[in-house]
């Protein structure tokens, strides 16, 4: 079973690195309107905190995500893809790490550019996945 689970992640890592970023680009995207609504409720009912599984979705999509570069790069026969993923994650987890232990002040509309960076390599490396044999790629064409 471990395998199967194993086999179907390795093949679908561009997917499931899309989409893990895709998500973490909603994330992005809301967090800013619902940290708002959290103030405003606060302010009015001086009792209101951020779920605490909020702060733990960042970490997961990293993980996720870093798995999904790694396989992804692995099986691409494009060098600039391979650089391209590596470099956009380590891009978005720089952003990520110093949004929380605040060490830059930097503008958090940029995670933007990473987060869309990787949904688009890895939907292009879709097409330059390669295998000694049929156990990390599919047919994408």
């Amino acid at each position: 079973m471990t395998q199967k689970i194993t086999l179907i992640y390795k093949q679908n890592t561009d997917l499931i690195g899309s989409v893990a970023s895709f998500l973490c680009l909603i994330h992005c995207i809301i967090a800013p309107y619902i940290f708002l609504s959290y103030t405003v409720s606060t302010a009015i009912e001086q009792q209101v905190e951020l779920p605490t599984w909020w702060g733990f979705i960042d970490s997961t999509l990293l993980l996720i995500s870093i798995a999904a570069v790694y396989w992804s790069a692995k099986n691409s026969t494009s060098n600039w893809v391979k650089v391209g993923l590596y470099l956009n994650w380590v891009f978005i987890t720089f952003l990520i790490v110093n949004e929380k232990i605040k060490l830059f002040h930097i503008a958090e509309w940029l995670i933007i550019i990473p987060a869309v960076s990787l949904i688009v390599i890895h939907q292009y490396n879709r097409k330059y996945c390669k295998c000694q044999d049929d156990s990390c790629c599919i047919d994408n064409h």
